[in-house]
C-alpha cells in the first residue's frame, strides 16, 4: 500500500514533473540538486512517479559504463508551469524558515 502524500511531497513531485517537461531529460542527481533534497528522498519521489506512469527512465546513448540514467515525463503527465511551482516552493521555504517549522 502506498503511503499518504504530504504537501511537501506533492509539491516536490509536481516540481520534478514540470522540470522534466520544460527542461528535458535529467539525471537523479540533477533533480536532487534542484530540489535540495537527499538522494534517497529523490529516489523515493521518482519511484512513486514511475509507479504512477508519469515518468520514464532510459540509458543514455553511450558505451560508457556507469553513465547516469536519464529521466523524462510520459504523455500521461500533465505538469504545471515550472515558474509558478518554483515561486510556491520559495514562499513555503521562507515561511518555514521564519516560523521555525521543522521538516518532517
Amino acid at each position: 500500500m502506498e503511503e499518504r502524500d504530504t504537501k511537501d511531497s506533492i509539491l516536490n513531485r509536481a516540481l520534478i514533473l514540470s522540470y522534466l517537461k520544460y527542461k528535458g531529460e535529467k539525471t537523479k542527481s540533477e533533480l536532487a540538486e534542484l530540489l535540495e533534497v537527499s538522494r534517497p528522498t529523490i529516489y523515493h519521489h521518482l519511484e512513486v512517479l514511475k509507479r504512477r506512469g508519469l515518468i520514464y527512465s532510459k540509458k543514455p546513448n553511450t558505451e560508457k559504463k556507469g553513465a547516469p540514467v536519464l529521466l523524462g515525463v510520459t504523455k500521461k503527465a500533465k505538469p504545471l508551469p515550472l515558474k509558478s511551482l518554483l515561486k510556491t516552493k520559495q514562499m513555503i521555504d521562507k515561511i518555514k524558515k521564519h516560523t521555525n517549522i521543522n521538516k518532517k
